[in-house]
């Protein structure tokens, strides 16, 4: 499971291979009509199957000698409940205090969402992370609208965001759609309100905050060899099955 992925992988990571030199990739069920050896000939050396920054997480809580399994569990429902505000305060902003009451309220009693973050699995930061990305984002953009923002405010909100994003591709592969849409709508808002000048420096700060919070995988991958891009073979294998005409159902 992707559980038993995440976790062996910080297992590995938490007795010393901090750069991941030897990633994990799991044997799933569903792969076995292709053997082992297959794959692994597919696959780039040093690649990720999955986004690290959540077996990095885990890896740090079992070298501090914490009951990783635990804490993650606790971690990730105050998350959630941190998510539930950020989506208060997203669509409170864009539709309204009612709205944004109603739709907090849902995504906290969401079942399957409570059932997902009390397992090992990353839906529960992935959702608190692509949250606080889009209430920020909304946020500086509505006050760019009003004239609300001092220059040196908007510059740094914008490589803010670039940052958290960076660091978002590191969890999810996500972060790249959501980039591109923070990307169209600043430059969108931007040309709106000042003009080509601004607009390219909202690109330009974007990039520089990306390229900060991706940072540490860039300089993991240089090390070991391993292709420089937010790419992982899962993801691209994921892909791959699914648009097969013999894609079997439960894939």
């Amino acid at each position: 499971t992707d559980m038993s992925t995440f976790f062996g992988q910080a297992e590995r990571i938490a007795a010393g291979d901090w750069l991941a030199r030897e990633p994990l990739y799991p044997y799933h069920s569903w792969m076995k009509s292709i053997p082992r050896e297959e794959w692994a000939r597919w696959r780039p050396p040093g690649m990720f199957y999955q986004p690290p920054l959540y077996s990095y997480g885990l890896a740090a809580l079992m070298s501090d000698g914490l009951n990783a399994e635990v804490c993650a569990r606790w971690l990730q429902l105050l998350l959630g409940v941190a998510a539930c505000g950020l989506m208060y305060g997203l669509a409170g902003s864009l539709l309204g205090r009612a709205t944004g009451l109603a739709a907090g309220l849902i995504q906290a009693l969401y079942g399957p969402l409570l059932m997902s973050e009390s397992q090992l699995l990353r839906d529960g930061p992935i959702l608190f992370w692509m949250l606080l990305v889009l209430w920020l984002a909304a946020d500086t953009l509505a006050r760019t609208r009003r004239a609300a923002l001092a220059p040196a405010d908007w510059r740094w909100r914008a490589w803010l965001l670039g940052l958290l994003l960076g660091i978002q591709a590191m969890l999810h592969e996500a972060a790249l759609f959501l980039g591109l849409i923070v990307t169209l709508f600043g430059v969108a808002t931007a040309l709106d309100r000042w003009g080509r000048a601004r607009a390219l420096q909202w690109v330009a700060l974007l990039a520089l905050g990306a390229l900060l919070g991706f940072g540490p995988m860039l300089a993991r991958n240089l090390a070991v060899g391993a292709p420089l891009g937010p790419t992982y073979f899962g993801s691209a294998l994921a892909f791959a099955t699914s648009n097969t005409p013999d894609n079997p159902d439960d894939t």
